[in-house]
């Protein structure tokens, strides 16, 4: 758990269950708890039945890297259900299709055009993917994003594309929208991740979990 402001950990839980994340906030005093205001979590379900128990009056909001995440594991699904078809300089299209668009070389842009002539189906999955991704990267209200992905989902639903990710935005969306209220991220987490594994290989690993957590926390003192 982190600071999302500061960008600093708060503490380290050693396991990732309901309990374990309930007890630990039954323990925090109450005026600390309604100090929260915003909650950030992937879309892992124990973390947002104890936010809603535990953390009411606080917005949840679900990482939008996470939610990418999804729509681009379907497509890749597809590409791989499709890969056959394509032409022989065309068949490792995997980076052309999940990067952003406009970060692609020369040579990828070239191979994604490939696909594009190949594959309708794969041209029309990657456009809804980067049409996806631009509704997140484009400064909207709440309101705005929730209408724009509403769109995107019956064009997806039209198309009989991205069936699982479909389904997951369903189920995830108020906390899924409510990213553009303040546009909070999971990102700094990431980073903290990067740093607690290489304390772990620095180390060559912890016998006691609480030497671990201490040595984490002072590291980013």
């Amino acid at each position: 758990m982190y600071d999302l402001e500061a960008g600093t950990p708060i503490d380290v839980l050693e396991n990732r269950t309901q309990a374990e994340l309930r007890a630990y906030l039954d323990a925090l005093p109450l005026q600390t708890c309604q100090q929260m205001t915003e909650v950030c979590i992937d879309m892992w379900r124990p973390y947002a039945t104890v936010v809603a128990e535990k953390l009411a009056h606080a917005r949840l909001v679900v990482d939008r890297f996470h939610v990418m995440k999804v729509v681009n594991a379907d497509l890749n699904a597809l590409k791989n259900e499709l890969k056959k078809a394509l032409p022989e300089d065309a068949t490792a299209c995997q980076y052309p299709l999940l990067k952003n668009e406009k970060d692609l070389t020369e040579k990828q842009q070239t191979m994604l055009e490939q696909v594009y002539t190949a594959s309708p189906q794969l041209k029309n999955a990657h456009q809804l993917k980067e049409e996806f991704r631009k509704i997140f990267e484009t400064d909207q209200t709440v309101k705005q994003g929730q209408k724009a992905l509403r769109h995107w989902l019956e064009k997806a639903k039209q198309a009989k594309l991205f069936s699982d990710a479909v389904k997951t935005i369903e189920n995830w969306f108020q906390p899924i929208i409510n990213y553009f209220a303040q546009r909070t991220t999971n990102g700094p987490a990431e980073g903290m991740n990067n740093k607690m594994k290489l304390i772990k290989r620095m180390a060559d690993g912890f016998r006691n979990f609480e030497n671990f957590r201490l040595r984490i926390l002072a590291a980013f003192l």
